[in-house]
């Protein structure tokens, strides 16, 4: 928790109400955590009845925060903004009353309701007894109705740093395994997570199994012994699981240009007997990565220092630095990476220069190699480049320090060589690059360079296990698929369109629009009862068919049912004839609207994919007279990472029919390459459904 919190004596917290609201303090929620006026203040300005409830049940608002959970079998994150109130017993459920009252755009995740008890000293573990205590009962009520309970003993205790505050929540679930991470723990081991706030930034988190720790005394060895190392830890003790009685170490292959973070465990004595395993990311480790990878190209060399000596032949010392850096630059090709050519990983900057390519971070390998065969001092840097993963620009996990660029030294001047630059000439960086978050290391001693870490390792501390979740909500939510509005305002995970065109002798064409929804929930039943959903689907096809008027809306399927079907009778308007053996048919006949919104280019935030969802579109458009069959284009296949597009066009019972799915997978695209190729292909698809459909009959 974080901001405004207060410690209350036990006979004044009967109850406990948590909201988790998801939306509506995505854009201030760490001002809010901070400034209980202003949550005050936002709470009356957007949620209109919370301070009146509030005010009437003598509650007090103790705090606001922002949490992230990541879900270990889908691999994805959810985020809410949590606002905690403390009630007068028996009054939980009237100040739960006015959620279904959240304007639109706050939807709540779930309410908790904790009852506080006494809690009995014999079943406290004796490891945590004499600090301060609160037991809870809970249920948890989430969308679909449905409920979790567990018990929970929550401990508090004050650190050696004052002001610090460590809160241990122990739970045990009553209908499913206790899980963390991946991994299921058989019996009833307690699980206690650890949280230090030191100075605003999260900077230790560790999880302790096993009821025999001492949180107090673990977090201060931990501190004063490892401080400048550790950031995430994990402790557990001997008897917990025997797959990790073995100390190990989990790092990257040293031939990927990747400088993920490195975990590691450690094995020592605990004062209170016995052993425990410390996991965690040491950042020297990450450093010792870096120059073995490098030594590991350089090994290499005899080809490259008869390559160094006949380059510079001729040229004059100021000019040597240049002509190297226009060598590698420009009479390289460029490949994803060598890495994958070869059976083993075992490449060198020789193999680099007989195969005259390479990945950019290879070939600035060989140029450090020729630059370092005729004794100038350099230097491989990697740096963060803004645009791979926009939202990251001032926040990069070092996972994202991708950016390969040389620095030299001429005398006592400093030259960067950017081989990603096909225009810079020595000693410019792309425009961007110049403020880039950099990671470089004594190569003397192999460690990682303080100065230049320090900034970026305060600013992305957070990000090391969560590179999404607390900036999620500086990720460019487009409107992706014009079915949004009504996937949103009806609850539906999957929807249908058939749209049929027909027409009775000389009288114009009516439409026929068939719209089937199904994944309804329990919550979005009752808001189906309460708005009219065929309003809102009427809505959207006016959205949709902008000149489409209406004869009438017919719902098939009542607002209770899983499956939900609306038909509306339109005017698709005029149909042109045919031209000879030729027939145009423009594309807002055949399409609506496209599926896809426009593609901002070049993008620099990322694109967002919340949920998987599954849609589909068919028109059926009745030949010409006297048409037996026709010639249609061929299908297409669109798709990248997180969606799959096809459209495929044919002649059945004398109709055109064109069928078009769309699928989402849920996921975030950051990578400023990736998105450049999810960009081609939504304006690709956009192209084609901008485009009229020609046919050609076929007798």
């Amino acid at each position: 928790m974080s901001g405004g919190i207060r410690t209350l004596p036990m006979a004044m917290i009967p109850a406990l109400l948590t909201l988790n609201v998801s939306v509506a303090f995505a854009a201030t929620g760490d001002m809010l955590a901070s400034d209980p006026a202003r949550l005050g203040q936002v709470l009356a300005e957007t949620l209109p009845r919370a301070a009146e409830q509030s005010a009437r049940l003598g509650s007090d608002v103790v705090t606001a925060y922002h949490q992230k959970v990541f879900d270990a079998e889908t691999g994805t994150y959810t985020e809410t903004e949590n606002i905690v109130w403390w009630v007068r017993r028996g009054e939980a459920e009237a100040l739960t009353s006015f959620v279904r009252d959240f304007p639109p755009g706050v939807e709540v995740e779930a309410v908790e309701a904790f009852t506080a008890h006494a809690v009995d000293a014999s079943s406290v573990p004796a490891a945590v007894a004499g600090l301060r205590l609160l037991g809870s009962d809970r249920i948890k009520l989430q969308k679909g109705d449905r409920k979790q309970r567990e018990t929970n003993l929550v401990v508090a205790f004050e650190t050696a740093r004052p002001g610090d505050l460590i809160g241990v929540s122990i739970r045990r679930h009553h209908d499913a395994p206790l899980r963390w991470r991946d991994w299921a723990l058989a019996g009833d081991y307690p699980v206690a997570r650890c949280e230090l706030r030191v100075r605003n930034d999260w900077r230790l988190v560790f999880t302790v199994f096993g009821d025999r720790m001492r949180p107090g005394a673990m977090q201060k060895e931990v501190v004063e012994e490892k401080s400048g190392q550790i950031l995430d830890l994990r402790l557990w003790v001997d008897d917990v699981d025997p797959v990790f009685r073995e100390p190990y170490s989990s790092s990257a292959a040293l031939q990927s240009p990747s400088l993920s973070l490195v975990w590691r465990a450690e094995r020592v004595p605990w004062r209170g007997g016995g052993h425990v395993w410390i996991e965690y990311r040491d950042w020297n480790m990450v450093a010792a990565q870096m120059a073995a990878l490098e030594r590991a190209y350089l090994s290499g060399h005899k080809a490259v220092d008869a390559l160094a000596r006949e380059l510079v032949a001729g040229t004059a010392p100021d000019d040597l630095i240049r002509r190297l850096y226009l060598y590698a630059r420009d009479e390289l090709q460029d490949v994803a990476t060598l890495v994958h050519e070869k059976r083993d990983d075992h490449i060198t900057i020789e193999d680099v220069l007989a195969a005259r390519s390479g990945a950019e971070f290879e070939k600035c390998y060989l140029l450090l190699g020729l630059l370092r065969n005729l004794d100038v001092p350099a230097q491989l840097v990697w740096l963060h480049d803004p645009e791979d993963g926009g939202f990251f620009a001032d926040f990069p996990n070092w996972g994202q320090l991708a950016t390969p660029v040389v620095l030299a030294s001429r005398g006592e001047q400093e030259v960067w060589l950017d081989l990603g630059c096909s225009t810079c000439r020595p000693g410019v960086l792309r425009p961007r690059l110049a403020t880039a978050h950099a990671m470089t290391y004594d190569r003397d001693a192999d460690t990682k360079n303080l100065e230049v870490l320090e900034q970026a390792y305060l600013q992305s501390s957070i990000l090391r296990n969560d590179p999404v979740g607390r900036y999620l909500d500086k990720v460019q939510r487009a409107d992706w698929c014009d079915l949004t509005t009504l996937t949103i305002g009806t609850g539906a995970d999957l929807v249908m369109e058939e749209y049929t065109l027909s027409r009775a002798d000389g009288q114009p064409f009516r439409g026929t629009l068939s719209l089937t929804a199904s994944g309804l929930t329990a919550s979005r039943e009752e808001y189906l009862a309460t708005e009219d959903a065929p309003a809102v689907a009427r809505q959207w096809v006016e959205q949709r068919f902008a000149a489409a008027g209406f004869d009438s809306v017919v719902a098939a399927s009542g607002p209770d049912a899983e499956i939900m079907t609306l038909t509306m009778h339109l005017d698709p308007g005029p149909v042109p004839d045919a031209i000879g053996d030729t027939w145009i048919l423009p594309p807002g006949l055949v399409y609506g609207s496209p599926a896809v919104a426009e593609w901002p280019s070049p993008r620099r935030s990322a694109f967002h994919v919340a949920s998987d969802a599954e849609r589909f579109w068919q028109i059926r458009i009745p030949l010409p007279t006297g048409w037996a069959g026709a010639t249609v284009p061929a299908a297409r296949d669109f798709g990248y990472t997180c969606f799959a597009y096809h459209i495929e066009y044919a002649v059945e019972a004398g109709h055109l029919v064109v069928t078009r799915s769309l699928k989402e997978r849920a996921g975030t695209v950051d990578d400023s390459r990736a998105l450049e190729l999810l960009g081609g292909q939504a304006k690709l698809m956009r192209e084609l459904e901008l485009d009229p459909v020609v046919l050609v009959r076929v007798d």
